[in-house]
């Protein structure tokens, strides 16, 4: 986790930072990440060898007309940067990135190497047909009027392409590939887009008949895709939608929800059972037969799964039967598990002298195994952890 404190363009200051990836190879390592103001904004952020890359929402132009003493009219033209902006994911030549724009919030990208300078305006002159002292600007503000061009600044910012040129709606980033292949979910569930960016070819996700919505979740290096779409996780290759089914003697009874995929093309994610209850699960195709297998749980209720690494390893969650009490309240105590041939491995919690955790959860996995999670308080007070696991 890298932290952080620095001035946003209004003046507020950034409380902290998070990492949300890393990438590393023979060469370097890679962070990317977001900040977060008091007011709820985030700033998403790039650092490398050291170096540390604002990366600012989207911007765009504007031009307005400035009528001076003598009645002589210039028009003047700029950029307006909005507040917002998310970074998602990051391969070793992109990173992906949600902006807010003039349009709303859409899925870019960036080859962590292009910039474009440009001159920045206040944003409320994007309302000004005139701006002049004789108040003719659309918002009628008279403190706001001048009779000069106001004041600007050049500032080089990265040189974002938009994933899809998908406008209609808003869209939000998912993953990529080491193929430069890209997710992108679009509107509320709406669709899903496939974008290649190296060949700059793109393919639609439509929900399934019956179904409100479609999400994708996770793309492999083969351009496989784990999501889900109304009740049922699927996976997807090569055009064609497979339900992963969930964990109910009735299929038509049950749900399933997908949360990743890995390069063997095994699908994680939970579903409900006969009980009713949320099962972790893993789902491939075995002999030419697609087979969903429950998880199984740490002697709770349910378990949920979150990843999944190429050697087959899954990571996530699961309540073990246990509780925890204090005052009038009672809860159920969940801790981050790990799933290999066959087998649970409850990973505890993080054990402090000055913070009680009681519950623990999985986040991510790498090919070596190292898996990373949060220990939590009752009152959702959060503390990191690193796991190199060693099965027998």
């Amino acid at each position: 986790m890298i932290l952080c404190s620095r001035e946003h363009k209004s003046g507020t200051s950034f409380t902290a930072s998070a990492a949300v990836a890393v990438y590393s190879d023979d060469d370097t390592i890679a962070v990317i990440g977001n900040s977060a103001t008091e007011d709820g904004e985030k700033r998403a952020f790039y650092w490398q060898d050291d170096t540390f890359v604002d990366l600012p929402p989207m911007y765009y132009t504007i031009d307005f007309e400035i009528v001076d003493d003598d009645g002589n009219e210039t028009t003047y033209e700029g950029h307006v940067v909005k507040n917002n902006s998310e970074a998602i994911a990051m391969n070793g030549t992109y990173i992906l990135v949600n902006l807010e724009d003039e349009d709303g919030t859409h899925a870019y990208y960036w080859d962590k190497q292009s910039y474009t300078t440009i001159k920045v305006y206040d944003e409320k002159y994007e309302d000004y047909d005139d701006v002049d002292g004789d108040s003719d600007d659309d918002n009628d503000d008279d403190d706001d009027d001048v009779d000069a061009e106001p004041d600007s600044v050049e500032i080089s910012v990265p040189d974002y392409q938009m994933i899809g040129n998908e406008t209609s709606d808003d869209s939000e980033a998912v993953a990529i590939n080491d193929a430069n292949q890209t997710i992108v979910n679009v509107g509320d569930g709406d669709r899903v887009i496939v974008y290649d960016i190296d060949n700059a070819n793109s393919e639609t996700l439509e929900p399934l008949s019956g179904a409100d919505d479609i999400y994708a979740v996770a793309i492999n290096d083969d351009g496989n895709i784990a999501g889900t779409s109304g009740d049922d996780a699927f996976f997807w290759k090569n055009g064609n939608m497979t339900l992963c089914g969930n964990l109910c003697d009735d299929q038509a009874d049950g749900v399933s929800v997908a949360t990743a995929i890995n390069n063997d093309n095994q699908v994680v994610g939970y579903a409900t059972n006969d009980d009713g209850d949320y099962h972790a699960f893993v789902w491939q195709y075995e002999d030419g037969e697609a087979v969903i297998t429950d998880l199984d749980t740490l002697g709770g209720d349910s378990s949920y799964a979150v990843a999944i690494n190429d050697n087959g390893v899954v990571i996530g969650y699961s309540e073990t039967g246990e509780t925890y009490e204090t005052g009038s309240k009672t809860y159920n105590i969940y801790h981050a598990c790990a799933w290999y041939d066959g087998g649970i491995y409850d990973l505890g919690v993080v054990e402090s002298d000055d913070a009680d955790f009681i519950f623990s959860v999985g986040v991510a996995i790498n090919n070596s195994d190292r898996i990373t999670g949060n220990s939590y308080t009752i009152n959702d007070f959060t503390r990191g952890f690193v796991i190199d696991a060693i099965f027998p």
